[in-house]
Parts: C-alpha cells; sequence; structure tokens
C-alpha cells in the first residue's frame, strides 16, 4: 500500500490521478478488445489476411496507447503543456505534408505511409490543440493585457482550414466544437459563442455541401433515405435483439465495411444484444420502436437471460406492418421519448402514454408517417425534477 506520505513520483502520482477516470478508461480498453475479436475476423478474411491480423495489431496498438497514457499522467503541468504546444506544431507541419504528399482514399488525404503503417495526424492534433488552446485561454483569463483567446483563435483557423483542405469535416467540427466550450468557461458571454457557432458552422457545412462531392453525396443519400450501410446497421439491431445471437454468430459484420471500426457499434447490437449497448436502471421499462412507427414497452423481466452462443429472444415482432426494429431504450414512467424520421419529421411523446405489452408483441403506433417516410431513431428525454414538479402542478389542477 501506498502511503500518503510517500513524495516518490509514483506515491505523488497515485494520490493525484483520477483513479475513476482511469478505471473507466482501462474499462473502456478491454470491452474494446471483446468488440474487435467479434468484428475483425470477416474484414481480415475479406483482404486475405491472418483472421487475427486486427486482433493483433489492436493489442500492439493498445499496449503503446496504456503506456502513453500512464506515462502522460506522470508529467507536471508544465511539461504536458511545452509537449501540448511542440505536438500541436509538429502535427500541424504533418498535416500539411499529408495534404502534399499523401495517398488518396475515398476523395480524402489524411494519412502519410509509414512502411506497415499509416499515420493520420489530425488524430493527435486534438489533444494537443484542446491543451494549447485552455493554457492560452487561461493566461488571457489570468492576465488581462494577454490576447490569449485572439491567439486560440489563429490556431483554430490554421487547424481547421488545413483539415478542411484534407477533406475532413467532421474532425473539423470537433475542433471548433471543442474551442466553443473551452472559450465559454474561459467566460466568454455565450450569446457570442452561440452567435458565433449559428454563423461559422452553417457557413462550412454549406460550403462543404457544395465544394465537396462526398460530403454531397452522403447527405444527399442521407436525405433520401437510401443509405444501405446505415440500414444494415440498424437491422443488426433488429437480429440481435435485446440479449444478442452471441459472440460470432452475427452475420450483418460479413456485409458491413470497416465492420472492426465504423461499424463495430452495430456488430456489438448484433451479437452481444441491444442491452450489451445501455446500462441498466431499476424500475424502468424497455421501449422498442420500428421503421414504419409502431413501438411499445415492455418489462424488463420479460427478457430472460440466454447462455453464451444461443439465439436470443424477440424483442418485437418484425412484421411487414411494423417493419425493422431501429432502436431500444430505456424509460421511466416520466420520461418523454424525441421521435426521428428520415424525412426530419420531429415527435415528442410522454413514455406515459405508450402502452405496456409483452416482449413479442406487435406494439401500437407512435407517430403518423407518410407514404415512403420511415422512423429511423429515437432518443430518451429524462424528465428533471423542475418537470416533475410542473407535472404535479398540472395534475393537481
Amino acid at each position: 500500500m501506498i502511503s500518503r506520505t510517500d513524495r516518490s513520483i509514483t506515491g505523488v502520482w497515485w494520490w493525484t490521478v483520477d483513479r475513476l477516470l482511469l478505471a473507466a478508461a482501462i474499462l473502456l480498453a478491454v470491452l474494446g478488445v471483446f468488440l474487435v475479436l467479434a468484428a475483425s475476423p470477416p474484414v481480415a478474411m475479406t483482404i486475405n489476411v491472418d483472421p487475427q491480423h486486427f486482433v493483433n495489431r489492436h493489442a500492439i496498438f493498445l499496449t503503446f496507447a496504456i503506456l502513453l497514457m500512464l506515462g502522460t499522467s506522470l508529467l507536471s503541468h508544465r511539461m504536458i503543456r511545452i509537449l501540448g504546444l511542440l505536438g500541436l506544431t509538429a502535427t500541424i507541419v504533418l498535416i500539411a505534408v499529408a495534404i502534399l504528399i499523401g495517398p488518396e482514399v475515398k476523395g480524402a488525404t489524411r494519412w502519410i505511409p509509414l512502411g506497415p503503417i499509416k499515420l493520420q495526424p489530425s488524430e493527435f492534433a486534438k489533444p494537443c490543440f484542446a491543451v494549447v488552446s485552455a493554457w492560452l485561454l487561461s493566461l488571457w483569463r489570468e492576465e488581462q493585457n494577454f490576447p490569449g483567446w485572439v491567439i486560440s483563435i489563429g490556431c483554430l483557423g490554421v487547424l481547421a482550414g488545413l483539415l478542411v483542405l484534407q477533406p475532413d469535416i467532421g474532425m473539423t467540427f470537433v475542433i471548433v466544437l471543442t474551442w466553443a466550450l473551452q472559450i465559454f468557461l474561459a467566460g466568454m458571454p455565450l450569446a457570442l459563442v452561440l452567435g458565433l457557432s449559428f454563423v461559422i458552422a452553417p457557413a462550412v457545412a454549406v460550403t462543404a455541401y457544395f465544394t465537396l462531392p462526398h460530403v454531397q453525396d452522403r447527405v444527399t443519400k442521407y436525405l433520401e433515405g437510401g443509405n444501405m450501410q446505415a440500414d444494415n446497421a440498424m437491422r443488426s439491431f433488429s437480429n440481435g435483439g435485446i440479449f444478442g445471437v452471441g459472440p460470432g454468430n452475427g452475420e450483418v459484420k460479413y456485409i458491413l465495411p470497416d465492420a472492426h471500426s465504423d461499424f463495430i457499434f452495430a456488430v456489438a447490437g448484433e451479437e452481444f444484444g441491444i442491452i450489451a449497448c445501455i446500462v441498466p436502471d431499476p424500475g424502468t421499462m424497455i421501449l422498442t420502436a420500428s421503421a414504419h412507427g409502431y413501438g411499445k414497452r415492455s418489462q424488463v423481466e420479460d427478457f430472460p437471460l440466454r447462455g453464451r452462443g444461443g439465439q436470443g429472444v424477440i424483442a418485437m415482432q418484425t412484421t411487414e406492418r411494423n417493419g425493422d426494429m431501429v432502436g431500444a431504450v430505456q424509460v421511466g414512467e416520466g420520461d418523454e421519448i424525441m421521435l426521428i424520421s428520415n424525412q426530419g419529421t420531429l415527435v415528442r411523446t410522454r413514455v406515459g402514454e405508450i402502452s405496456v405489452v409483452g416482449r413479442n408483441t406487435q406494439g401500437v403506433r407512435l407517430i403518423n408517417l407518410r407514404d415512403g417516410e420511415q422512423l429511423v431513431g429515437l432518443e430518451r428525454i429524462v424528465e428533471t425534477e423542475e418537470d416533475a414538479a410542473d407535472n404535479q402542478e398540472e395534475s393537481n389542477e
């Protein structure tokens, strides 16, 4: 046991590190290993390599990542700032190099080939930019004459500009949102932050749509509801039901591209079930919904446990009337849900108004859909204490 009086590097680290956050990070890494074990063999066989190719590679990178994480946590704040500044400078240069000499993959030049691996500098830019931007904004708050927020905007402009040139619109939005949250926490008025967001974000989105063919293609497919990959991913949750079909027994991973990375959550939903994708909460029910707008609430007790490799249980009947199941969420009696269609229709409804029926049933209508319109998602809206008080007042009246 390490004493609190131990002033060694290890002792100071143990009593200052966020151990819950560290445990959560390690748990997430372990879960990632199981998901890669389940999802990657079909992808490896598709490219004619050893079935455990991606598993072995993941294990190697994960080992280095954990060592790097633990090593970084031992550093002082001053050293982290220095490494962040050096890292941001280096990644900006490498992103520019990737644009100039990197191979084009699916219309983007984001990688630098280094022998058997490909380096994506923008992934390293995210933590480095977050550290440098936070440092600059803290200096601005401590010393009012220091133009930290101006310099941070300059760094944001350079980095975002290079990311757009790659192009990597998703990463650009992540960087911009990170900076917006940081400058708000640093004291920038919320109205100004929102104003900049509502001006800059739509401008970038519109520019990307009209200048980048692959962005236009993805947006058009989404609006038309003809994205086969997304349909297959949603079908995986329908196949898996609540408890899944068992590790290794999934089928969708054989037809999904990048099942070991971009679509790994869909593989988890099919093989380990929806119950593995949500955290059980006592006193709640499972609400399931289908593509044609039908849904129901069912007691958690209606879903019996099944052994590994079993066929699972039916969460909802996927008949011609219902269509495929598009999702399942835990809900409480006082919650509300938001239903979303592929044509932009949004409907908010109280969970208490939805019938409670058995597990293996078709359910009732949740939303009225037009011809060709389908339900594509649902989200739980948790009741706050203020909402509960308002509802209580309404019921008393």
